[in-house]
């Protein structure tokens, strides 16, 4: 098998032909270029590489058919474009043929560009690492996650983001711990949040963009350049128009225009390395659609997107995270837990508010539970209702046991769901329910006990 060359560049131009040669002769990466269209195209089917960059500008090297030629040619290449002042539809179409890396002419700058080639290769070695990322059962750091594959992998992939200046969108239900995986891509930078649903649109410039602005003054004055910081924002949604296009611009060009830098007046164009984080419980696309969103800017952070499932898609985890819970909630001394029949309930259960409303129900739970073990009777009725009493019966072959067997399976079941309902009708009081069942206390209460339905 060839030899992988990090970067293919396929222009003609000169300027920026030394320019990427001093670069990665001083950082030993292996380069090699394509000045015309038929050049590439021999360059493409000959050649193994993790990076091919097109000049988008140049209208001979007919950059888009090269994208499309690429897209079909070396899918294990990451693509990137050239470009200085592309019309808005061209760089669209780039990215939307698979574009992830952007090179300006205001990079060429050898310090800068030495910098960007960098992060592109530590990007692609985190990328492969990821793609032969083997998760480890036994591995305590994350048991509060559960085992569903995959939570683990958008664990391991915050994790390894963390690094790495990039666009990155957290998608997925409220609830599904958007906030916490965005806390572990910034870990260990100086972080902005914002929740752009709980500032007003007209007040957003100031109170996102002002904090912003001093934080890149005072690093920069203090890094030479070297600045690394998170933006996040919650509900991205819901952020500014003017916000949306300064982000879009600056992760092509990675430029920052900070405007006045003073009272003096002057301006100051910065270049920086930032991560910028977005979450979202929303269907962009269909804000896209509306003129609401920018187009660019969808594209730009989906290259970087983790879905986090809803709570009923990884029911799996319940039992990991009511146990997580459990020990974050209990100020008792001694060891809670729940029922076979509670927890059974629980991964019947839906879970529409998906963690927040797992850690409600479980708080809940502890303030009116007497002893170490909680009876499903403790769980709140809505719960219940979709539990195993009502959907068991209905996925089961009972045609697949003896006659003796399915008989008892049937019989069980319903002493199950009827005594949950007769409790419910009667706020948990054994001493109405009997009343109700026209049966003693004390034997409904030894049924009660037998079907693990009480303390």
């Amino acid at each position: 098998m060839k030899e992988i060359t990090d970067f293919l560049v396929v222009a003609n131009n000169p300027q920026l032909e030394e320019s990427f040669s001093l670069a990665c002769t001083e950082m030993q990466l292996t380069f090699c270029f394509a000045r015309s269209f038929d050049d590439a195209l021999h360059q493409i089917d000959s050649g193994r590489y993790k990076f091919v960059f097109v000049d988008l500008e140049d209208k001979e090297m007919h950059s888009l058919q090269i994208l499309e030629w690429l897209k079909t040619r070396h899918v294990f290449s990451r693509i990137g474009v050239i470009y200085n002042k592309s019309y808005q539809d061209k760089f669209l179409q780039a990215v939307t043929l698979g574009a992830t890396e952007y090179i300006s002419e205001q990079d060429l700058d050898p310090a800068w560009l030495k910098r960007k080639l960098g992060f592109f290769i530590q990007w692609y070695m985190t990328d492969q690492n990821l793609k032969s990322q083997r998760f480890k059962d036994q591995d305590q750091e994350y048991s509060w996650v559960g085992s569903n594959p995959v939570i683990r992998w958008a664990f391991e992939r915050a994790k390894e983001w963390s690094a790495l200046p990039i666009p990155v969108l957290i998608s997925g239900e409220k609830g599904t711990g958007k906030s916490f995986l965005a806390q572990v891509i910034s870990s260990g930078h100086h972080v902005l949040v914002f929740d752009a649903k709980e500032i007003p649109e007209f007040e957003q410039k100031k109170t996102i963009l002002e904090p912003l602005w001093e934080v890149l003054r005072v690093r920069e004055e203090k890094t030479e350049h070297e600045t690394f910081i998170s933006l996040i924002i919650e509900n991205i949604e819901c952020l500014h128009a003017e916000i949306q296009e300064l982000m879009a611009e600056y992760f092509k060009s990675r430029h920052f225009d900070m405007g006045p830098a003073g009272v003096d007046g002057h301006t100051s164009n910065t270049r920086l390395m930032m991560q910028f984080i977005g979450t979202s419980s929303t269907h962009l696309n269909y804000l896209v659609d509306e003129g609401v969103f920018r187009q660019d800017l969808l594209l730009l952070i989906r290259q970087n997107e983790i879905v986090l499932p809803a709570l009923k898609e990884r029911k799996d985890d319940i039992p990991f995270l009511t146990e997580f819970f459990i020990s974050c909630l209990n100020d008792r001394t001694d060891n809670i837990y729940f029922s076979k029949d509670a927890m059974t309930a629980m991964l019947h259960y839906d879970w529409p508010g998906n963690i927040p409303e797992l850690i409600e129900t479980i708080r809940q739970v502890l303030m009116t539970a007497t002893d170490s073990m909680v009876p499903s009777k403790l769980l709140p009725s809505k719960i219940l209702e979709q539990s195993f009493y009502k959907t068991s019966m209905d996925e089961e072959d009972l045609t697949d046991f003896s006659y003796n067997e399915a008989k008892k399976r049937v019989l069980n079941k319903f002493n199950r769901s009827y005594i949950v309902e007769l409790l419910k009708k009667s706020d948990n009081n054994l001493t109405v329910a009997a009343e109700r069942a026209e049966m003693d206390r004390s034997n409904f209460k030894k049924i009660i006990k037998k079907f693990g339905l009480s303390k």
